[in-house]
């Protein structure tokens, strides 16, 4: 689901240039430096996304877009062709679809691309097709998805994508993206918390310690731990915890929840739940 553009320039890119650039001519972008080849840019407060700059082969930038991009994340994605192009006298160009990997030509070819990359169509029409596939995927398969966004990870899945089934393929686009926002800009600041791993390669768990001791945001473990006692540990998984939340936890989206710190009855209580429902069992296969 990622749209990719690239920009052939006849200099070398500086990053922190663009940065500076960008900060100038739109408002609340921020910008994120992840190696050296690599820069994630996106709006605060509006991209769901965000955007992927990065230098490939040399002079050549890759321009990466990823399923559930919002509107204002294609308009960064234009102003930042439109920036290195004028900075660096850049080409824009697109992959040829039509290009065959079996031919002799061991090259890959780019098709020339006009400058807007992104029309005001397209910033339409693209979001409600990501929506489709989403669904689809979540609801058939019955698993759920995971998309990487600016502050936080979001999920979207059969439970969650179920209950808004009677929603046309247009309000569920809207609902979707709101559900993004929130996450990542409107819940609390919480920290993660305890979050553990164990095992190696295939069969590495992570694993996420509840104990009351603070506010935490929780996110999708493959197992979420109690400790009842010094020498008993009680483990749950996240589908298990959603049929057992406490009230005043707030849960925005498949598995993200917003732990507050709980009456120490209430902690008990729960601890007890959990452990009626203990699946410590698989947590040891």
């Amino acid at each position: 689901m990622s749209i990719l553009h690239y920009i052939k320039t006849k200099e070398p890119i500086n990053f922190v240039i663009l940065q500076k650039v960008i900060e100038r001519t739109l408002e609340d972008v921020k910008y994120e430096q992840r190696s050296e080849t690599l820069c994630y840019f996106w709006i605060d407060e509006a991209s769901t996304r965000g955007v992927d700059v990065s230098l490939e082969e040399e002079n050549w930038i890759e321009l990466r877009n990823t399923g559930f991009s919002s509107k204002e994340d294609y308009l960064l994605t234009n102003e930042l062709a439109n920036s290195i192009c004028n900075l660096y006298d850049g080409q824009l160009y697109i992959d040829n679809e039509e290009y065959d990997e079996e031919s002799d030509d061991a090259s890959l070819e780019y098709i020339p691309k006009e400058h807007p990359l992104f029309t005001t169509e397209d910033m339409e029409a693209i979001p409600h097709t990501d929506t489709q596939v989403v669904s689809a995927m979540a609801l058939q398969l019955q698993q759920t998805i995971t998309l990487f966004c600016p502050i936080r990870k979001v999920h979207f899945g059969p439970e969650l994508l179920g209950k808004l089934s009677e929603k046309s393929n247009e309000e569920l686009t809207i609902l979707l993206h709101k559900i993004i926002l929130y996450v990542n800009y409107q819940i609390p600041n919480y920290e993660y918390g305890n979050v553990l791993e164990m095992g190696e390669g295939e069969d590495k768990k992570t694993l996420k310690l509840l104990a009351n001791q603070s506010n935490c945001i929780i996110d999708k473990y493959d197992f979420i731990l109690f400790q009842k006692e010094d020498d008993k540990i009680i483990a749950i998984t996240n589908d298990t915890l959603n049929t057992i939340l406490p009230k005043s936890w707030q849960r925005v989206d498949e598995y993200t929840i917003v732990a507050t710190i709980l009456p120490e009855d209430e902690f008990i209580n729960l601890v007890a739940q959990a452990e009626k429902l203990n699946q410590y069992n698989e947590l040891r296969k």
